[in-house]
């Protein structure tokens, strides 16, 4: 990680905390302007992207994820087996 990232994350951090003490405080009017702005832009983007497939990205997400711990497993299985027979 470079001094520019390490410097920007410490930055940012501070302000994140600062962010979501401030939302705890006043949950009504983060609801408000999250639900009228934030989140109707979100949905409208994920809707436009996952428009353009003809089928499910969720599926398609689901079976990625249950390959990949799969793979994992397998992996880390292999890992300590071979290091038991060395």
């Amino acid at each position: 990680m470079s001094k520019k990232t390490k410097y920007f994350s410490l930055i940012l951090f501070p302000i994140a905390l600062l962010l979501n003490f401030i939302a705890s405080k006043v949950p009504n009017i983060v609801e408000k302007y999250y639900s009228q702005f934030i989140d109707k832009i979100i949905v409208q983007i994920l809707s436009k992207v996952s428009g353009i497939f003809p089928f499910s990205l969720y599926e398609i997400t689901m079976y990625i994820i249950v390959i990949s711990i799969f793979l994992f497993l397998c992996c880390t299985l292999s890992t300590i087996f071979n290091k038991k027979k060395n």
